[in-house]
C-alpha cells in the first residue's frame, strides 16, 4: 500500500506504507522532514497536512483531542488533520496529502543538511530495526540520526 505525499514546494512522493501503522510514522521513517515533536501523542500539531478532499469520506471523524489540537495550527481547513492520528489500512492505499508548511522539520528550509528521501534500498533496513539502548550520558545517536536525517 502506498501514501502520496506533497511538499510545500510541489514535489510529490509516493511512499510505501505498512498496515496500521500512522501516518506520520510512514512520513517520517522514509525520511521526509516532518517536525513530529510529540511523537503520534496527539499532543501538538506539528505534523498538520492538508488531506485531498476525495480522501476526507474515507478517514475516521478526527477526535476531540485532535480538533483541539488543529486550534493551535497555522492555516486550518475543512481538509486539516494530524497525519499522527491516521492509521493506514488497504481503504486508505493511495492516500493523498499535502505537508502544511509549519510541519516541516527545521532542516527543509535550508540546504545541505544530510536530508535525504529513502529509497527501496533503505526498506530492509527500516523494517529490520531494532531498538538501541540509550548512551546515558545525553548524547544523541549518530546511529538513528543518520538513518532518519537529522540536522
Amino acid at each position: 500500500m502506498f501514501v502520496v505525499v506533497r511538499m510545500p514546494d510541489g514535489a510529490s512522493h509516493r511512499l510505501e506504507a505498512l498496515e496500521g501503522w500512522r501516518v506520520m510514522e510512514v512520513i517520517r521513517d522514509w525520511g521526509l522532514p516532518i517536525k513530529a515533536e510529540c511523537g503520534g501523542a496527539c499532543a501538538c500539531a506539528t505534523c498538520h497536512v492538508w488531506v485531498d478532499a476525495k480522501w476526507l469520506p474515507k478517514l475516521t471523524p478526527p477526535t476531540h483531542e485532535e480538533l483541539e489540537m488543529l486550534d493551535g495550527a497555522f492555516h486550518v481547513d475543512e481538509r486539516s488533520r494530524l497525519c499522527c492520528q491516521i492509521i493506514t489500512s488497504p481503504e486508505l492505499d493511495g492516500l493523498e496529502l499535502e505537508l502544511a508548511p509549519e510541519s516541516l522539520g527545521r532542516c527543509a528550509a535550508r540546504a545541505p543538511c544530510g536530508w535525504r528521501l529513502r529509497t527501496d534500498a533503505d526498506l530492509p533496513d527500516l523494517r529490520q530495526r531494532r531498538p538501541q539502548a540509550a548512551s546515558g550520558d545525553g548524547r544523541r545517536r549518530a546511529g538513528r540520526d543518520q538513518r532518519r536525517g537529522s540536522c
